[in-house]
């Protein structure tokens, strides 16, 4: 098989961070940071990875065959279209990625051997940082006994840099038989399609099942360990060194195992998360500056007879000092999270974070600083009904699922 690019030389950097800890938390309220990592990126790499391009909008049915660089592993994918929708699956040893594209937004489903994600999105993904208005480059090529148009789909936003490019090569009929990003001349990512059927497609195979916006969890999860966190609400509010201080409030709820973490900017609600404390199960839906709906994110066991014990290593240091807020005492933790930022936590003995504070280094290298300061708190019961998210923010409408 002939792949239409030369090599492409590949620089992996490691950085080191310090390990050393004194102290391991598994609960919820010290969970975030593992969540990102290990769940919310796949999901959102996987949405974000480059869709089949096609500079028509009358393509036939067709189902193509292709192999991929992904990860610097090859692994197949099949690219399904029919009508509105195309599907991209990719298989690999022990997870599956499936995207599926549309013209107002994509949904990305992550499934691993113990756990499975899906995300959501309108509008597209925001790569506003890059000149996405493709161009055609006039080349044509003959592949597979087919002819195609080489199109630049995306480029830097930095006249004369190094990249990365995107291209893509396409049938008339709008298929396209081939991709490849380019950073610095040399090619990072690739995908060559090794068959191209043009054959009819129904609808049930190209749009995402509605069961992927069911949430079941209430049900499926015994209320254990009820008693052993108590109920609370606690508001904070951005410290004045933050951005968007004085007009962002948080308010964490919990009942028993479960949290919900709401904010808004404005009084208008921007995030809302929910996670059970076994690090398995989490619910993240977020609005623009408009409070129309933006991202959604659900991560659960891959299976309902997963075992959902607490199994996060997420690694806090003791910094040996304390606080008194709101006349609660609450001691410090430190989580370094990278060379260039940081985070730490003042939770009392009971996990209640009465401080939470970020640090990092900007794209302009300037240091940032986001403290959150708890402002009023409340121990009392909270019913689960205040933790569920609303119904109308899992209607399949609201992401184009119909």
């Amino acid at each position: 098989m002939r792949i239409p690019s030369r090599p492409a030389k590949i620089v992996v950097q490691h950085h080191a961070t310090n390990a050393c800890a004194t102290n391991t938390f598994g609960n919820f309220a010290l969970r975030t940071i593992f969540l990102v990592a290990a769940i919310f990126i796949p999901a959102a790499a996987s949405a974000t990875a480059n869709p089949p391009y096609a500079p028509t909008s009358s393509q036939p049915d067709y189902v193509v065959t292709m192999v991929e660089r992904m990860y610097a592993k090859l692994v197949k994918r099949s690219v399904t279209h029919h009508g509105d929708w195309t599907r991209v699956d990719r298989i690999g040893d022990g997870y599956r990625f499936v995207n599926y594209y549309f013209v107002n937004g994509a949904v990305a489903v992550d499934d691993r051997p113990s756990v499975s994600s899906a995300f959501f999105s309108r509008g597209g993904v925001d790569l506003s940082y890059r000149n996405r208005a493709p161009r055609s480059t006039g080349e044509r090529q003959t592949y597979l006994g087919e002819t195609c148009t080489v199109w630049e789909v995306s480029r830097s936003g930095n006249p004369g840099g190094a990249g990365p490019f995107d291209l893509s090569c396409v049938t008339d009929d709008g298929i396209e038989l081939w991709q490849r990003s380019i950073y610095d001349g040399n090619v990072i990512t690739y995908a060559v399609a090794t068959r191209v059927e043009r054959r009819p497609v129904t609808v049930d195979e190209v749009k995402p099942p509605r069961t992927l916006l069911t949430l079941d969890w209430w049900d499926r999860i015994a209320p254990t360990e009820a008693s052993a966190i108590s109920g609370y609400e606690i508001v904070l509010e951005l410290s004045s060194q933050s951005v968007d201080a004085g007009k962002s409030v948080r308010t964490t709820r919990q009942h028993g195992p479960w949290q919900s973490i709401e904010e808004t900017v404005s009084g208008v609600r921007r995030r809302l998360e929910i996670a059970h404390n076994s690090d398995w199960m989490s619910f993240e839906h977020v609005w623009d500056e408009s409070g129309a709906p933006k991202r959604l994110t659900i991560t659960q066991p891959a299976s309902a007879t997963e075992d959902t014990a607490n199994t996060s290593r997420t690694m806090w240091i003791d910094m040996k000092r304390s606080e008194t807020i709101l006349g609660e005492t609450c001691r410090w933790f430190y989580l370094m999270t990278n060379g260039v930022s940081g985070r730490s936590r003042c939770l009392t003995n009971d996990r209640v974070v009465l401080k939470d504070r970020r640090e990092w280094r900007t794209i302009e290298e300037r240091d940032a600083v986001q403290e959150w300061i708890a402002v009023r708190m409340t121990r009392r019961p909270v019913s689960l009904d205040e933790i569920k998210p609303p119904a109308e923010l899992l209607d399949p409408r609201v992401w184009g699922i119909e």
